[in-house]
Parts: structure tokens; sequence; C-alpha cells
């Protein structure tokens, strides 16, 4: 399985090495709102509900994922708007 953030497209499904090929599973990040699942995370601190690991996953794969903010003003949006609190 392979991760690719906004800035690849269309990779294809097929990875040659030599003698060997390999199908691979792509997920594109790019097709999920990062900025959806940071705003969820946002509400649940501020209405003192207790964030999940699963929320942690998903709140470290927003830089490369799509949304309106873009990927640098993400991460350091997210690093200092809740440091301490996640």
């Amino acid at each position: 399985m392979f991760v690719y953030s906004g800035n690849i497209k269309n990779p294809g499904n097929t990875l040659e090495t030599g003698i060997s090929e390999f199908r691979v599973n792509s997920i594109f990040m790019a097709s999920r709102d990062g900025d959806k699942i940071y705003n969820n995370i946002v509400k649940k601190i501020k209405s003192g509900i207790e964030v999940t690991k699963e929320d942690l996953i998903s709140l470290t794969f927003t830089p490369i994922m799509g949304g309106k903010i873009s990927t640098v003003d993400k991460i350091i949006n997210y690093s200092k708007g809740h440091k301490g609190k996640l």
C-alpha cells in the first residue's frame, strides 16, 4: 500500500523492481478534507471531549490531505494552536 500526497496525481498501480513486479493499492490523501478533520478535533478539545488515538493518527496526515489551508499553514497553525492539548 502506498500513500500519496496532493502532489501525486496518477502514479499507476504497478511497481517494477528488476525481475519482480508488484501490484499496489494506492491511497490519495488529497481527496480527503484535512481542514474538516482538524476542525472536528478542535471542537472536541473546546468541548472537553477526549481526543482519541484515531483522532491523533488522522491529525498526523492532515498536512498531506486536501483542503483550503496550505500545507505549510496547516503545520504551523496546528502546532501553535493546541500545543500540549493533544
